[in-house]
C-alpha cells in the first residue's frame, strides 16, 4: 500500500497505524518516506504517536513565550516601583519646597 499526502505526514501515519492495528496482523507498516527521510517501522510508529504539527508548534511557542512574559512582568513591576518611589519623593519635596519658595517670593 502506498499513501501520499501533501499535508502534515503525522495524521496520515496515525491513520495508517490505527488501520494496521484494526487488521490484527494482516497489514503492517514497514516504513515510510517523510520529508526527505526514510523511516523504518519504529520511526513510523513514533511519528504516529506524535501530536499534530500545529499542536507541536503551539507548544514550542508557549515554551518560548513563558520566560519572555515573566521578564516583561518583572520589568513592569520594577518600573512601577520606581515610579511609586519617585511620586512619593516628589510629594515630600514638593510640599516643603513649594511652601518655602512661596514664603520667599512673598517677602
Amino acid at each position: 500500500m502506498l499513501v501520499l499526502t501533501e499535508e502534515d505526514a503525522g495524521p496520515a501515519a496515525k491513520i495508517l497505524a490505527q488501520f494496521a492495528k484494526s487488521k490484527e496482523g494482516k497489514l503492517a507498516v514497514r516504513g515510510g518516506w517523510v520529508e526527505g527521510r526514510l523511516l523504518n517501522a519504529a520511526g513510523m510508529d513514533e511519528l504516529a504517536s506524535l501530536p499534530p504539527k500545529l499542536q507541536l508548534l503551539a507548544q514550542l511557542i508557549g515554551t518560548l513565550e513563558s520566560p519572555i512574559t515573566e521578564l516583561i512582568f518583572t520589568i513592569e513591576g520594577v518600573c512601577s516601583d520606581v515610579v511609586w518611589v519617585l511620586e512619593e519623593a516628589s510629594k515630600k519635596t514638593g510640599s516643603t519646597g513649594a511652601t518655602g519658595s512661596t514664603a520667599q517670593e512673598g517677602s
